[in-house]
């Protein structure tokens, strides 16, 4: 039964990933712009590599192919995402809750890919 679950879990939190990095490519000039505004180098460039990640990453999770590779990478895009656009000291008021609730829910979902990379 661990098994089991440990494949169901996988995949579902591979598969969010996946699928929200595939949505997230379809919104490249609106990322773009985001990524511009906040000064990183080569906004498109960098953004397609994040994209990669957060697609490849989730499919690796998804379907079992070196998984810890693939939580490892959705890790550390999951923080970089948390702080250019989730930065709750940016906001007040009801934006900066709306923002803290966001982070709140990423640092859940980084622990589950934790359990990920402990899992193997």
């Amino acid at each position: 039964m661990t098994a089991i679950l440990i494949i169901v879990g996988r995949f579902l939190i591979g598969a969010y990933f996946a699928q929200a990095g595939i949505r997230n490519f379809l919104k490249t000039p609106m990322h773009t712009g985001i990524l511009r505004q906040k000064g990183i180098p080569m906004p498109r460039e960098s953004l397609w590599v994040a994209l990669a990640v957060q697609t490849l990453g989730g499919l690796m999770v998804a379907l079992g192919i070196l998984p810890t590779i693939g939580a490892i990478g959705l890790i550390v895009f999951t923080i970089v995402a948390n702080y250019l656009y989730h930065n709750f000291t940016e906001f007040t008021g009801d934006e900066r809750e709306r923002h803290m609730n966001q982070v709140l829910g990423n640092v859940a979902v980084v622990g589950g890919l934790v359990l990920v990379v402990a899992g193997g």
